[in-house]
């Protein structure tokens, strides 16, 4: 039987956080504070991470409308909301390994990020060389 993923909602990434935002350096590592602490603040009663030393994340998008969008700019305008995750649950996102990013049709009343994490499989970190 498949385990069920740990699931947490996360807020739609900002824009000073976006890998190809013209903002000041100063203005994008505030926004990830911001990020980050508000990650951690969402997932605070939540129950721990899978255990296991590799994890699989699965990033389902709900866009605010439907311009187009770059998954792996919004994969990596996620990476202060993770650490967040990761922080609050104590735990070193070294672990994640596998990172799947998914476009999901827009949601103007409610723009956000699902975040699901599981343990890999065997398969998975086979091909990861583990």
């Amino acid at each position: 039987m498949k385990d069920k993923p740990w699931f947490a909602v996360l807020a739609w990434p900002l824009r000073a956080c976006q890998p190809n935002a013209s903002v000041h350096p100063h203005t994008r590592s505030a926004a990830r504070r911001q990020q980050r602490s508000e990650a951690a603040a969402a997932v605070l009663l939540t129950p721990d991470l899978p255990s296991g030393d590799t994890l699989q994340a699965e990033l389902l998008f709900v866009p605010p409308d439907r311009r187009r969008r770059d998954l792996d700019n919004l994969v990596a305008s996620m990476k202060g909301a993770i650490d967040g995750v990761f922080d609050e649950q104590g735990r070193d996102d070294r672990s994640l390994r596998v990172i799947v990013g998914l476009l999901a049709e827009p949601d103007r009343a409610d723009s956000r990020v699902e975040l699901r994490i599981r343990a890999a499989t065997a398969a998975q970190r086979l091909a990861l060389g583990m």
